[in-house]
This record gives C-alpha cells, structure tokens and sequence, in this order.
C-alpha cells in the first residue's frame, strides 16, 4: 500500500503528527452549490475533521490556537466526488491534486477495505472511499468478479460480501433473473446498497422495480433503443421512468466521447500530455491499441455518433425531470486519468446540455445525498465533513475552475499547492 506523508509527501509513510489545532478559512467567498449564491466575507472553522462554525467573517469566533489561513480573493466550496472509478492506491495523489476528496470504488477488493478504513481514520491521507464488491456476473469474466448462477448462491454470497464490509453490491452482466432478484432481496434484508449494469434478464424496467441505480448512460440507451440509435423519443418515457423510480444514473459520458472521434483534437491532446505519466505502463499500452494511429472509430463498440448522441439526449431529458445525476468517470478506462477525469466527465456533463451549476452539483450535493457516507459530504456545512476545495472566482462561472485548486482540504488535513504538486510527483508512473 501507498501512503503519503502531509509534511514531506514521501512513499511508504503513514500520516502522523497532524496538528490537533484548529484550522480556520479567514474572509472568503463560499459557493453554495444548493443555491448557487457565492456568498463573500465568509469564515470557516474546523475542528478535527469537521466544520464546526460557517458564517459572515464578523460573526466568526477565531479559536485562540488555530490555524488560519486567507481565504481573501478566493473561493471555497465542498470538495469533489468521482462516484465511478477503479482505482489503485497511487492514484489517491491524483484525485486530491485534482479536488477530488471522495470517490466510489465500483469493483473492490480486500485491500481496497483496508485503504478506505486508514482514510477514514486519518492514518492515511487520501479521498474518502465507499467500497463496492468484486463485479457479480452470471459468467466467468476477465476482471475481478464472483459469479453466480442460482439463487442460493447468491443470498450465501451477499451474506459474505456484508460480513466482509463492503458499502455496496456491484451488480454486472449475465445474471439470470431468479440470481438478480435473490441478489436483491439479500442486500435489502441487510440494508446493503447496490448499483451496477442493467442484465439482459430483466431489464430496465426489472432494474428499476428493485430500485437499482445504474451505472453507464450507455446500457440504458443500448436496453431500450437497440439496435436502432436514431431514433431518441423512447428515451423519453426511459426518463420519466426512472424519475418515478426515485433512483440515481452515473452517466460516465466522458469516456464515449473519447470513444466515438478518435480523429478529435481532445483525444490527441490527451493521448500526447502531460497527465499520461500517472498512467502505468499497462494501461497505456490497452489505450494505445485502442487509439493506434488516431484513426477513426470503424466498428468500435462505443456505436457511433447516434449512440453518443443518444447517451446526450437521455441525460438531458432526466436532468429536465430532476432524476439525480452523478458524476463518474470510470477510471482507468480509455483516456480516464484519475482525478484528471473528473473534469473531463464535468465538461461533458455540460456539452450535453446541464449547466454548470448542475454539473457541480452532480459531483458534490448529489453524491453527498445519494451515497452512504457516514459523514455529511457535498456541502459547506457545520456538522458536514471536512472536505473542501479553495479555488479562484466563481464556478458556476467558468467551470475550469475546478481543474486548478489553490488548495484542498481533506478529512480535516490542509493541502496547499505545493503539497498538492507534491502529491503529483509521488504519483507518477514514469
């Protein structure tokens, strides 16, 4: 396991010695991401790992003993969630340097476990973690998974997955209906929560009957328009059902834009920058057969303009309904950088027509709403976690913001600048 230390950022060192004072945010701007109001002439103080006072600068009571740092020209609001990544313990760098404080790991391991349970106690420094089990599939597949093909066996499953401590039930593909509903019934009568792909056996509707959330805009649309993706209107009514199905979609759109124009000018520019060296060997070698000449898409699964569009369109028409939306990228996925990403998925939120308010939201309050962290997250709160992000001007304003935070403060830990550069340079794989 990777460890970071706040002072030195060095590999290998757990996070000691924090300082136990008090942290305080002097005069600053606080976007609230429920309203969209920045509201200047702010204070915070947190204590441990929690804000403990927000308010009008003058109102504030400074602790004698703390730590105060300016906030004067800046602005500070609630750190960002990836709720969609596969990520590796070197990556915790990325994702902070990035403003991205939590993030849901959607195909968990032991070790995943641990590292969520140091995070979370401040032994390691890290974004927050939700941990969901190994892909449950119907069949036998390449990446970490358990398979199931009867009803006992998955009720004993779910009994494990639970003992275990895992946050979530990943649900994949080939699941037989009678294995899917045992699935089910198993995580409700534990009050597990589960997410994932939508298998053939039972649909859409069958998904949103048993109040899934769904991963992947992309198996909505292929469940309901395939194999015709030019025509969008039964998106419409796929829309209002899962409104009235009161569950959330992590779109992952990003990666299919990558995907569906690999002539683009985005996908030269990331497959050339910078950010390729916190990409391990491995993986770029996968996303340079995938993009091997910059050439156009052909017969590449991703289905084509019509198919993107129609991702586009679905989540357009359950932004309008208010079906919650949130923001994952599906690291380490083609052209999915940790942290990095995120920005990518937030501005493809956008291109799809949400506004930057609502794409903020879907990294923040939503996530923070819709995922079962044992802390408030999502807000600048008292009572809320300490997890914020302090950057420049208004987001809501201009989006790109986010890519360049003047500092983040995570579980409580203030990371300035510099210590985030830091964490980039421990992160880099070559």
């Amino acid at each position: 396991m990777i460890y970071f230390s706040f002072a030195a950022v060095l590999i290998g060192m757990p996070v000691e010695n924090f300082a136990a004072e008090p942290l305080v945010i002097d005069n600053v701007a606080v976007y609230d991401v429920s309203s969209s109001a920045l509201r200047s002439n702010q204070s915070i103080v947190i204590v441990g790992h929690l804000i403990t006072q927000v308010g009008p600068t003058a109102s504030i009571t400074i602790p004698g003993n703390a730590t105060v740092i300016s906030g004067i020209g800046l602005t500070v609001m609630p750190g960002l969630t990836d709720a969609h990544v596969h990520m590796n313990e070197i990556d915790s760098g990325t994702f902070l340097a990035n403003g991205v404080t939590s993030v849901r790991e959607l195909n968990g391991s032991v070790q995943h476990l641990i590292l969520r349970d140091d995070i979370a106690s401040g032994n390691v420094l890290g974004p927050r973690l939700l941990v969901s089990s190994p892909l449950i599939s119907g069949r036998s597949i390449q990446f970490r998974h358990s398979v199931v093909e009867t009803p006992a066996q998955a009720e004993q499953l779910v009994d494990e997955l639970f003992s275990a401590g895992y946050d979530y039930l990943k649900i994949y593909d080939d699941l037989s209906e009678d294995a899917y509903l045992q699935l089910v019934t198993s995580a409700k009568n534990l009050n597990m929560e589960f997410v994932g792909h939508i298998p053939k056996s039972v649909g859409l509707k069958g998904v949103l009957s048993a109040g899934q959330s769904i991963e992947h805009n992309e198996k909505i649309v292929a469940d309901v328009l395939h194999p015709d993706y030019s025509d969008f209107e039964p998106l419409r009514s796929a829309a209002e059902l899962i409104f009235n199905a009161g569950v959330a979609v992590t779109p992952t759109l990003a990666v299919h834009e990558f995907l569906n124009d690999r002539q683009s000018g985005e996908v030269r520019v990331r497959l050339l920058s910078d950010e390729l060296a916190y990409v391990d060997e491995e993986t770029l070698g996968w996303w340079n057969a995938i993009f091997p000449d910059h050439g156009g898409v052909g017969g590449h699964s991703s289905g084509g303009q019509d198919f993107l569009n129609a991702q586009r369109f679905l989540l357009g028409e359950m932004a309008i309904r208010g079906v919650p939306i949130m923001a994952g990228t599906d690291t380490p996925n083609p052209l999915m950088i940790a942290g990095f990403s995120l920005h990518d998925e937030l501005d493809a939120l956008v291109r799809a027509g949400l506004s930057n308010e609502d794409a903020i939201r879907a990294a923040t309050i939503v996530p923070g709403a819709q995922m079962p962290w044992s802390v408030g997250i999502g807000e600048v709160k008292v009572g809320y976690a300490a997890d914020l992000l302090l950057i420049r001007g208004d987001p809501s304003d201009d989006i790109s913001a986010l890519r360049h935070p003047v500092g983040v403060i995570s579980n409580g830990k203030w990371l300035d600048r510099e210590q985030l550069d830091r964490l980039l340079t421990a992160a880099r794989r070559r």
